[in-house]
Formats: structure tokens, C-alpha cells, sequence
């Protein structure tokens, strides 16, 4: 009750805006992704749900849902996008959301993130580029986080009409943490015509030891 409370207050004043592609009226997304490695072998694997609704006058609803393993910090958020430059081949868009974490097991923190999207379709692909920052505030503690920044840059190439390559690197700087670097390529294979399969890999190379694997499952509706 008190998540969906926050969220309530947060977005009654002024709507939000996710993706920099804008969603036709009631046109969705939904994917499921897991994330493994040798090191968590035994271990639930990582999992996040992603939703996004287009609601129609270039605004996008989305859920943003992580459960990651033992000393990670799960989050749930609710957001909202707007799409700045919706007719153009050059699409931006700007994101507000609300919601909530829990670090390492502990009590639940307030969470809020604004983010800017860009994108740019190619004949073949497409590239895009999405800057976020979140904040966490304690409720119990009266404790402001520093922001949590992410900036993440992706070439995206259709091969065939079924396949497509796609080249992410991620970065960021995490609340009291070094700068970090991550390479995370994928490999998407479209099932029929509303479903796909994206297989990737995460690898990082500056300040973060990240070695894992990816498999999604994603549907348009």
C-alpha cells in the first residue's frame, strides 16, 4: 500500500515522461531477461521485468521491475516518459518515476529517476543514448543518497528481418563508488512477428568485475 502511495503522490502534479521511441495509444512492451554467471552457480539468477503502454498525446506508462541476488539492491518503479520530438527521424524523450529499492537486504528506501533519452533510426538500425539519475532517501533515516548516474550508448543492426546485433556500452558511477565501464553485446532473434528472444553478455572493463550472461524474452502487444 504505501508503494503504490508514493507513487501517487509523485505523479498527480505533474505526469512523467520512458523510451525514446514514443508508443502508439494502448501499444505495449513486456519483457522478462535473467541474468547468470559461474560465480552465482546455485544461486537464483538475477531477473528483471520491463512493461511499457503507450497512452496516447506521446506519453508512455512503464514499470521497471529488479530482483537481484544475495548484496544486491532490488527495485521496483513505476515511470512515465514523454516524447519531446515524436515526428522526427531523431527521437527524444524525458523520463520521470517513482518507487521504491531495498539494499542488501535492508529496509525500503524511496526511489526517484529522471532520465533522458535519444535515438536515431538508421536504414538497417538504429542508435540511442539514455542518461539516467536516481536517488534513494531513507524515509527512517531522513537520509539523502547521492545520485546514482547511468549513461548507456547502443548501435543496434538488423541483419536479416529476424536478426539483429546489437553493441551497448554502459557506464556509470554509483553512490560513493569509482566510475565504472561495461561491454554488453546481444544477439535478438524475432519469433513470428510480435515476439523475440535476446541472448547477450555483460562484461566489465573499468572498475567492475562483471562476468555474466543474459537470455530475454520480450512480446509487443
Amino acid at each position: 500500500m504505501r508503494f503504490w502511495l508514493v507513487i501517487c503522490l509523485w505523479l498527480w502534479p505533474a505526469l512523467a515522461y520512458a523510451g525514446a521511441w514514443p508508443k502508439e495509444r494502448w501499444d505495449g512492451y513486456l519483457s522478462l531477461t535473467l541474468y547468470g554467471s559461474a560465480d552465482t552457480a546455485g544461486e537464483l539468477p538475477e531477473a528483471a521485468i520491463y512493461a511499457e503502454l503507450g497512452l496516447g498525446n506521446n506519453l508512455t506508462l512503464g514499470l521497471d521491475l529488479y530482483k537481484g541476488q544475495k548484496g544486491q539492491t532490488d527495485h521496483a518503479l513505476l515511470f512515465m516518459t514523454r516524447a519531446i520530438t515524436p515526428n522526427r527521424r531523431f527521437k527524444l524523450a524525458f523520463t520521470t518515476g517513482v518507487g521504491l529499492d531495498k539494499p542488501y537486504g535492508l529496509g525500503e528506501r524511496v526511489l526517484g529517476r529522471l532520465a533522458l533519452h535519444a535515438g536515431w533510426g538508421l536504414d538497417r538500425g538504429w542508435l540511442a543514448a539514455d542518461i539516467s539519475a536516481d536517488w534513494s532517501y531513507w524515509i527512517e533515516y531522513r537520509l539523502l543518497y547521492d545520485p546514482d548516474l547511468k549513461a548507456d550508448f547502443t548501435y543496434g543492426r538488423r541483419l536479416t528481418p529476424r536478426y539483429s546485433v546489437i553493441a551497448q556500452v554502459q557506464t556509470g558511477q554509483p553512490p560513493g563508488g569509482e566510475p565504472f565501464v561495461k561491454l554488453a553485446p546481444a544477439l535478438s532473434i524475432t519469433l513470428g512477428r510480435r515476439a523475440e528472444v535476446l541472448l547477450g553478455y555483460t562484461h566489465g572493463v573499468m572498475a567492475d568485475e562483471t562476468r555474466k550472461l543474459s537470455l530475454g524474452v520480450a512480446t509487443r502487444f
